[in-house]
């Protein structure tokens, strides 16, 4: 469902504003940390010495827990000690009972009893929860097994993982729970009893020791993404968070104060909250404080970091230095649109005192991550005469699917009504999306406006809206948007959705006043802007307009000649070859040469939406982003992607990038890619494993996993021939013969079992290998049919084996998916059957990292050959199991029990790839609209989910396409006297176009000798039809004396674009400019073409 807004920006663009991109913000979790995690341990005193080891190895880390008591089991002074060092000590009752009466009584028991802190907690006895528990306590803990959100709903049900015996017990199975909630921005607690080898008689599913100090140590990692707090401060902090207003009260030069209130106790709420401010323009050293006393701050970029405590008084930022004013930058541009790949002059110039380094930016518009919408409130909300039924405003932030028939926003009247949007900060904005239920009425009136220091500014005004209207306006930097109804016959709103502009770094550490040659290399509306290494806007041009400035004009040859076949040619074919093959049968892609855009089919967007959103996906990891990117250069000619989790390169993450580059004609980065794996990854003549790549290194190129991961030669071998087919093998790199030749050391290896060298495709199964020293198993997301197919095709050995093994592939796929979930395990026997190796932590059945790939691999298969109806059943099966759990998890045992980990964007990615080979078109939409509102993954885990992501946006849009070997083309040229006829079409003048005859690809050359005595006025004139205007850049109207009874608009490829009944106009505003061929049939039934110009 939609529940951001898409703002497409205009193609006009203003000036952008240098205000922050963001006013004051409290952080979801302390010290901004990603998720919230908490050890808690229930029976004390009688594990005491459980709790005691345990928070040793706590403190070693400073990491705090919580230690719930059971206050009539015995004297539990000793937890004083505890205390001491940071642990929480709450209540588990007095009796280990669900009884009511206990709650004050266990709290004073532990108050008489441990000082320094305030018991303020409980945990619930056998996860039983107790009436008013909330009288007593701000929290209590249940056992559910889910990951709390960072605003929970219910402060006396907080959940929580048993872990042990009979819960989470390896270090892999906790810190996936961690990984999730850092995927969700969560709250991930640890229900714990004892610990083995110290657990009291009859302890309740004891924990390993190893798994608790791995779960540690993997804290200890990653600090900077996890904040390890008691279950009280935590509580604390969100209820402190939910609650506070942070508000500037005061501005001066040189000072500037903020209120930071909640409505809360203030003897108990008084944990410190974690904020941040804009460093006001031109400060340098300055003091923070809080009622007067000094307060620890730290600066980054152009905001200021510190801690205050709601209700503690002003906070008050002074300059405690000179005030020097940031420098602004004047950009010039060339005039006029822009056209793609070619170059241009950006000049620039610099005012004021240089104090950083600045760096040269291209704003994307359209591109960017949704603007998320923190509140709305409406002028009024539509209520049944009863008041027990009301349209609320709330539901103005998501669609229903059914545009607006189930959930929407309604007004009390039909003028002057409004709704207001507020964003989490300054955000820049430039179009709206906006979906109305029509059926009781419809908005005759309105406006956009955007708020500006205080006052409305109208930035758009329309007349009507309908189903799934958009408009763009000039960007501009605003925190509220407001969507005003001047006139209506009915209030009627589904929903409406923001964004704003994504940015690539073009040149860093820019000198004051130079210039750089841009060359824009796809068709998108932008501006240039200069920026301090904080993000800050220092200068933007005027807004530029890239184009597809359209095919040239066909030279029309200066010979006729008689019909018939000549010599082949390519001249139709510029950059490869992607369309129909006729070697098989099939009804996928690379028979019919038709790639599905499933954003446009479900969705509605425009092919300038899709591919503004497809660059900023590029911009996003190979952009050099910091937080984002996953692409590094290596000198001038060498390039890596790092997997960030692990600071190290892989052959899966090597070669999922020239994938993605060879998809987007990033000829540069794939062959810097390429040089980087082949000359430290491949393994050289002589070696045993001479071809293979060592799936995993270090930065440096050292060697530090030196076997075999076959996914990565799979995806390898692929990328290599599309780059042959796509660029050809005359230059540097012979991409086909290094495609050949690794295709071939695949396969000769001399092993025939584990623990030796053999080939990574098992020779009786026809399945790949798990890797080359694991010949007895598989991993069913390293089974790609849909590239096996094309091995068999392009290979120049093993021809017959290579033949067999796409149907093994798509068996083992079929087998192996679980026959009610469609979940598929991450390792398996060659009969599908789930297979746990030796090295494996977790039990075989587990659905978990490798295995969310395989609806990728299915949906590509079915997409690209649509040969195997088996795989709808499968992805209906596995697509239907994530919306029963309602997109929470990411890993489970196949038959979908013990669900954990969070549903990542990888997996958001990798499902909507499965939609090829879904017929549930609202299940598809569901999960085309969940992909296409998944923001790009940022932060240390950005690289394999990120990897996977990309490639299934690639997949989603149709640019995931089959390079294949260029084809002959057959050069037919026909001529006639006024008249030229081809395939029952009549021509009246010479026109050159290129067409597919079935399996033949042919170059038509047409050439119309003109009689004596007659003469064309216009381009698609005849003595009885009239094309006019002719160039046009809207409507061309057509005039026959025998009467038109249909138009049909073609590209010169002979690919029909539009047709037209009764109707003798077409639009041609949508069409980018260059020249078409329109098809006239006239009521008498002859059929006349010529051709049009578009051009504005």
């Amino acid at each position: 469902m939609k529940n951001r807004i898409l703002l497409l920006l205009s193609m006009a663009f203003v000036m952008f504003s240098s205000m922050k991109s963001f006013s004051q913000e409290i952080a979801t979790w302390a010290d901004w940390k990603k998720a919230a995690v908490t050890y808690t341990f229930d029976d004390a005193p009688n594990e005491w010495q459980s709790h005691n080891w345990a928070a040793t190895e706590m403190n070693k880390y400073g990491f705090p827990g919580t230690f719930y008591v059971v206050t009539s089991w015995g004297n539990f002074s000793s937890y004083q000690t505890l205390a001491n060092n940071g642990h929480e000590i709450g209540s588990h009752t007095v009796s280990h009972s669900a009884n009511s009466g206990e709650l004050a009584t266990s709290q004073n028991n532990i108050n008489n009893t441990i000082s320094g802190q305030k018991c303020l907690t409980i945990a619930y006895p056998e996860c039983k929860v107790i009436a008013n528990t909330l009288q007593y306590y701000i929290g209590a803990r249940i056992c559910g097994g889910q990951t709390n959100s960072k605003s929970p709903n219910d402060y006396s049900r907080l959940d929580s993982y048993i872990c042990g015996t009979n819960g989470k017990n390896t270090k892999d199975a906790i810190t996936q729970v961690f990984q999730g909630a850092a995927g969700s921005g969560g709250w991930a607690v640890l229900l714990i009893h004892g610990i083995q080898g110290m657990e009291a008689n009859g302890s309740y599913s004891p924990l390993a020791q190893d798994a608790f100090k791995g779960s540690l140590d993997f804290l200890n990692q990653n600090k900077s993404t996890y904040w390890v707090a008691t279950f009280r401060d935590a509580i604390l902090y969100a209820k402190e968070r939910e609650n506070a207003s942070f508000v500037k009260t005061a501005e001066s030069n040189t000072e500037i104060s903020y209120s930071l209130t909640d409505n809360l106790e203030d003897g108990i709420y008084n944990y410190p909250l974690s904020l941040k401010v804009p460093v006001p323009d031109g400060w340098g050293e300055l003091v923070v404080a809080q009622n007067g006393e000094e307060i620890e701050h730290s600066v980054s970029g152009d905001a200021v970091y510190f801690k205050a405590v709601p209700d503690a008084g002003t906070i008050t930022l002074t300059a405690a230095g000179a005030v020097v004013p940031d420098p602004t930058f004047s950009i010039t541009v060339p005039e006029g649109d822009w056209c793609k790949d070619s170059s241009y002059t950006i000049a620039w110039t610099m005012e004021g005192e240089a104090k950083d380094d600045y760096a040269l930016y291209w704003e994307v518009a359209g591109g960017s991550e949704a603007i998320s919408v923190s509140s709305v409130s409406a002028s009024s909300e539509w209520t049944n005469e009863e008041g027990t039924f009301s349209w609320s405003v709330d539901n103005i932030l998501s669609d229903d699917g059914s545009h607006g028939e189930s959930s929407r926003w309604g007004a009390q009247s039909n003028e002057d009504e409004y709704v207001v949007f507020n964003f989490s900060g300054t955000k820049t904005v430039g179009g709206v999306e906006i979906d109305e239920f029509t059926e009781y009425g419809t908005v005759t009136s309105f406006e956009i406006q955007v708020d500006e220091g205080g006052s409305w500014k109208t930035v758009y005004e329309g007349t009507s809206i309908g189903e799934n209207f958009k408009a763009t306006f000039a960007p501009t930097s605003t925190s509220k948007v407001r969507f005003f109804i001047n006139s209506a016959t009915g209030i009627n709103i589904n929903y409406v959705q923001f964004t704003g502009v994504s940015s690539v770094l073009l040149k860093d550490k820019i000198a004051a006043n130079s210039s750089y040659e841009f060359t824009p290399t796809m068709a998108v509306s932008g501006v240039l802007a200069i920026k301090k290494p904080s993000g800050k806007t220092l200068g933007s041009s005027v807004g530029i307009k890239v184009e597809n400035c359209g095919v040239e004009e066909p030279s029309t040859p200066g010979t006729p000649s008689t019909p018939g076949t000549g010599s082949t040619t390519n001249d139709c074919l510029e950059a490869g070859y992607t369309g129909p093959s006729c070697d098989g049968e099939g009804s996928g892609a690379y028979f019919t040469g038709v790639y599905r855009n499933l954003f446009s089919e479900y969705l509605g967007k425009t092919q300038e939406e899709v591919d503004a959103k497809i660059e900023s996906l590029w911009n996003h990891f190979f952009g050099g982003q910091n937080n984002k990117t996953v692409y590094y250069t290596v000198g001038s000619d060498m390039a890596y992607i790092l997997d960030t989790g692990n600071n190290d390169v892989r052959t899966e993450g090597m070669s999922y990038g020239m994938m993605i580059c060879v998809q987007l004609d990033k000829k540069e980065e794939f062959d810097k890619l390429w040089r980087w794996a082949k000359k430290y990854m491949q393994y050289k003549s002589g070696d045993q494993r001479e071809g293979l790549f060592a799936w995993q290194l270090t930065t440096d190129g050292s060697v530090k996993g030196s076997s075999c991961a076959p996914d990565g030669e799979a995806y390898f071998i692929t990328a290599l021939f599309f780059a042959s087919h796509r660029w050809g093998d005359d230059g540097e790199i012979n991409y086909g013969a290094e495609a050949q030749y690794i295709l071939k050391e695949i396969l000769d290896k001399p092993g025939r079992q584990n623990g030796t060298v053999s080939p990574i495709f098992n020779l009786d199964s026809y399945l790949i290998n798990f890797g080359e020293t694991s010949y007895g198993f598989t991993d069913p997301s390293y089974n790609l049919p849909g590239f096996l197919e094309l091995w068999a095709r392009w290979t120049d050995t093993n021809k017959d084996f290579w033949s067999k093994t796409a149907k093994a592939s798509r068996d083992l796929l079929y087998k192996s998916s679980h026959s009610t979930t469609g979940l598929f395990p991450d390792y398996s026997q060659f009969d599908g059957t789930p297979y746990r190796p030796d090295w494996c932590s977790y039990e075989s059945d587990y659905y978990k990292y490798d295995a969310i790939r395989c609806p990728m691999n299915v949906g590509m298969d079915y997409h690209w050959f649509g040969t195997d109806e088996r795989q709808k059943d499968m992805m209906s099966r596995i697509l239907n199991f994530f919306k029963k759990d309602g997109y929470q998890h990411g890993y489970f045992q196949v038959n979908g029990s013990n669900p954990s980990g969070g549903y990542s964007e990888g997996m958001a990615g990798a499902n909507g790839v499965g939609v090829f080979a879904l017929e549930d078109e609202a299940l598809a939409k569901e999960y085309i609209n969940k992909m296409w509102s998944t923001p790009a993954p940022t932060g240390q885990y950005r690289y394999y989910n990120g990897m996977v992501y990309m490639l299934s946006f690639l997949h989603a849009s149709g640019n995931f396409k089959i390079w294949k070997p260029m084809p002959e083309v057959n050069e037919v040229k026909v001529t006639g006297e006024s008249v030229a006829e081809y395939k029952g079409v009549e021509y009246t003048e010479s026109t050159t176009f290129c067409e597919i005859d079935g399996c033949d690809y042919n170059k038509v050359i047409i050439t119309v000798t003109e009689a004596e005595g007659t003469s064309v006025d216009n381009i698609g004139a005849s003595n009885r039809i009239n094309v006019y205007p002719n160039p046009s850049g809207d409507v061309v109207k057509v005039e026959s004396l025998n009467g038109v009874a249909k138009l049909e608009l073609c590209n010169l490829l002979g690919e029909l674009l539009e047709v037209k009944v009764d109707d003798n106009s077409l639009s041609v505003a949508s069409y980018p400019q260059g020249t078409y061929l329109l098809r006239v049939y006239e009521e008498v039934g002859d059929v006349i073409v010529c051709k049009i110009v578009v051009k504005r």
